[in-house]
């Protein structure tokens, strides 16, 4: 989809990039044709239109002033022609300093790698380029010797853009995800016929590990026996009759996940699984292992509502987790769908402090499943390489290396008041430090009543914030073409 609208300027004033802000925010209801379902915004520095998926408008025209006019037409972009000749076939157009112009992507090949102002607009001087927040659209703006500028906007691609809405709708229906998780989970019976485990060991990787690493923090205190999350092909040497293994693989092919399932089954542990089907669902159905089937078809990380509230109900059923604990997440679903918008405005927030820097974060020891999950999300959706430690221990090691940090640097600072109280302490002092260096620093809080509300409320948050960050940078928050390389060079090596 592109989108073009030309301006012609009420006076001869040259043009600069705060003139261009003036005019297109005062002027841009000129462009709300009556005939046309446009939905136009203002943001400080930059007008933003989103047309509809069906409206692919085609070309703009100034008229004598004051009147402005645009013409929608019917030409798909993939055949609208570039002042250059070239065919603009899923255009992308890429990020750059504001100072020279951007280079643009055709489908697979880059031309026009190094564009000139003259390919895109003959005539014009291209200033600044921006991205709409709302639609992922990037933005350019140019300047006509004439006194009339004109804004164009490109999306990455028509992919992209559905992707880019898939996610979106997956983060937005996340409290219905954990109400249907919820019923699921008390539906789905796991009797172990009075059998109590000695240890737990929770098996899974990535988005289905994930899972395994939150509870064994959050419960930690709680649990009359250890639980440990196992991310890797083997297992530890101590696991026997006596331990009871939850395996989750949402796809039910995870290749670490099998593998230590196997092992697993060799020791004689007792299995649990948690999967949508693959080859773990054809195990369950073989061996009669106890399981919890969840809703299939989906990005692993997008239904992290299922896969941990169904961890829960295991260790539960198993007596791991203390009843007010497994009763809080009945409320959960509520309390996301009443406070979802101050979830997005948070997320907004911190979005526009993170783009474009180096990401740390930072959390108690008991919250590092949380800030390996904002850590998971940010690598995933917003393709964006980040770091995570925990305090007190970045305290002995980590902490020294802040004599390099600069302003390139924003801290995100997970805190919970079930933090020690000894530990909020070094994060104060250690605040002031990386402030000192001149990075940012953001104390992230959940909001809640309980500390399931507080934590399922950063998840959250964490979720949004990676969506924003993927919007800003225009990149798919659903590809994963990197790992998808990866398995398939796995599946060729025996």
């Amino acid at each position: 989809m592109m989108v073009a609208v030309c301006f012609k300027r009420p006076t001869s004033r040259k043009l600069n990039s705060k003139v261009a802000t003036s005019q297109c925010s005062i002027r841009l209801p000129l462009l709300m044709h009556p005939g046309l379902p446009w939905q136009g915004f203002r943001q400080p520095g930059w007008m933003q239109i989103v047309p509809p998926q069906d409206l692919r408008p085609t070309m703009c025209l100034t008229l004598s002033e004051p009147s402005t006019m645009l013409f929608a037409g019917s030409k798909a972009a993939a055949h609208w022609p570039l002042p250059c000749g070239a065919a603009c076939k899923n255009a992308t157009v890429w990020p750059c300093n504001g100072k020279t112009p951007t280079c643009f992507s055709f489908g697979e090949s880059k031309l026009h790698s190094q564009a000139t102002t003259a390919d895109v607009w003959p005539g014009a001087a291209m200033f600044d380029w921006t991205t709409c927040s709302t639609c992922s659209m990037r933005i350019a703006a140019a300047s006509f010797s004439r006194g009339a500028w004109c804004a164009l906007a490109l999306p990455l691609n028509g992919t992209n853009n559905r992707n880019m809405e898939h996610m979106r709708s997956l983060i937005t229906a996340f409290p219905e995800q954990l109400k249907q998780a919820w019923v699921t989970a008390r539906t789905t019976p796991i009797d172990f016929n009075g059998w109590t485990p000695s240890n737990v060991l929770i098996l899974g990787m990535g988005g289905s590990g994930i899972s395994g690493a939150i509870a064994s923090k959050m419960l930690s205190d709680a649990s009359p026996v250890p639980i440990i999350a196992n991310n890797d092909y083997t297992i530890p040497a101590w696991t026997g009759d006596s331990t009871l293994v939850v395996a989750c693989s949402y796809s039910g092919n995870t290749e670490e996940t099998l593998a230590a399932l196997d092992a697993a089954v060799k020791a004689g542990a007792q299995v649990v699984a948690i999967t949508s089907g693959g080859q773990l669902g054809a195990l369950c159905d073989l061996h009669g292992w106890l399981a919890v089937r969840i809703p299939g078809g989906e990005p692993p990380r997008s239904q992290f509502g299922f896969a941990f509230t169904s961890v829960m109900h295991v260790l539960h059923e198993a007596g791991m987790v203390p009843e007010a604990v497994y009763s809080a997440f009945g409320s959960a679903a509520d309390h996301l769908r009443a406070n979802q918008a101050n979830c997005i405005e948070r997320a907004e927030a911190l979005a526009d402090l993170v783009e474009g820097k180096q990401v740390l974060l930072y959390s108690d020891t008991a919250q590092e499943g949380l800030a390996i999950r904002w850590r998971q999300q940010l690598n995933e959706n917003a393709k964006l390489l980040c770091s995570h430690h925990v305090f007190p221990e970045m305290n002995h090691n980590e902490l020294v290396a802040w004599e390099t940090g600069d302003e390139g640097y924003v801290v995100l600072m997970i805190q919970m008041p079930e933090d020690h109280k000894r530990t909020r302490i070094r994060m104060e002092v250690c605040m002031e430090i990386f402030q000192q260096q001149g990075a940012d620093v953001v104390v992230v809080e959940g909001d809640g009543e309980d500390s399931v509300l507080r934590f399922f409320d950063l998840v959250h948050v964490g979720d949004w914030l990676s969506l924003l960050l993927a919007e800003r940078a225009g990149v798919d928050p659903v590809d994963i073409e990197k790992i998808d390389h990866l398995k398939t060079a796995l599946a060729q090596i025996p």
